[in-house]
């Protein structure tokens, strides 16, 4: 069934209402993050909230698809969000040693950012089955990267989620 305004796609099923909040909260993180430098976020982190709120301000079409479940969406990816801000030294510290292939500070800004949040995910956020989760920044990395990001962003994420330290 599609939407009448839209033409979207409508979904009645909770669980999968309640995955593609999920994927449009990263979507809006990814979005809000590609553009920020999250080292600055997290020695100043009381920017954070100024930051979201111009940004909610000149990109309100982000969630304009999915209108009735922006609160969500917009809950998911703010935490996301916040919890790479708080925890980015933490998470740098556990990437860096998995990007045998490429140095991590040599990686493109979506890669990184994609690797960031993957990460976070994984550690931070237990409720989300970690397949579901790699494979979410899988297809972010085919819309946004390059043809290598996706397979990179495969192996580092499952690496990291496996607990390995090299690939």
């Amino acid at each position: 069934m599609k939407s009448l305004t839209t033409g979207a796609p409508v979904c009645h099923n909770a669980l999968t209402m309640k995955v593609h909040t999920k994927t449009y909260g990263r979507r809006y993180a990814f979005q809000f993050l590609y553009s920020r430098d999250v080292a600055l976020l997290h020695q100043f982190p009381q920017n954070l909230k100024r930051e979201l709120e111009e940004f909610d301000a000149l990109y309100p079409s982000i969630t304009e698809r999915v209108e009735e479940r922006r609160k969500g969406v917009l809950s998911f990816g703010k935490g996301l969000i916040s919890d790479l801000v708080e925890h980015f030294a933490h998470i740098s510290e556990l990437l860096r040693p998995l990007c045998k292939k490429d140095n991590f500070e040599s990686l493109g800004e979506v890669e990184k950012k994609l690797l960031m949040m993957g990460g976070v995910e994984l550690l931070y956020r237990p409720e989300v089955p970690r397949a579901i989760s790699i494979n979410e920044y899988i297809n972010l990395a085919k819309e946004f990267g390059s043809e290598t990001t996706p397979a990179l962003v495969n192996g580092i994420l499952d690496n990291l989620a496996k607990g390995r330290t090299r690939l």
